[in-house]
């Protein structure tokens, strides 16, 4: 991102941080998450997969610690927390 300040361009975040990116969900899908939260309740898997196809990777992430933190001895946690880091870069 380029911004001016005192007549100087400043980049954010600084090279070689890799360029900020966001996305605004369109109504539909944020509601169709909203239900998704309060009908699936505790089920971390379902709404990591949910979030990270909706491109919501923070909220994804969260759910995907949960699943991890009440699944310790699975490896499906980490391999999804792995993939999805994947999709960060």
């Amino acid at each position: 991102m380029k911004a001016f300040t005192d007549g100087e361009e400043v980049l954010s975040p600084k090279p070689p941080a890799p360029e900020a990116k966001f996305k605004v969900l369109d109504r539909k899908r944020a509601e169709e998450l909203s239900q998704a939260q309060r009908d699936h309740l505790g089920s971390h898997l379902l709404l990591g997969i949910l979030f990270t196809r909706a491109g919501a990777l923070d909220d994804a992430e969260r759910e995907l610690k949960a699943l991890a933190r009440t699944n310790p001895q699975s490896p499906i946690p980490q391999n999804l927390l792995r993939d999805l880091e994947s999709l960060r870069r």
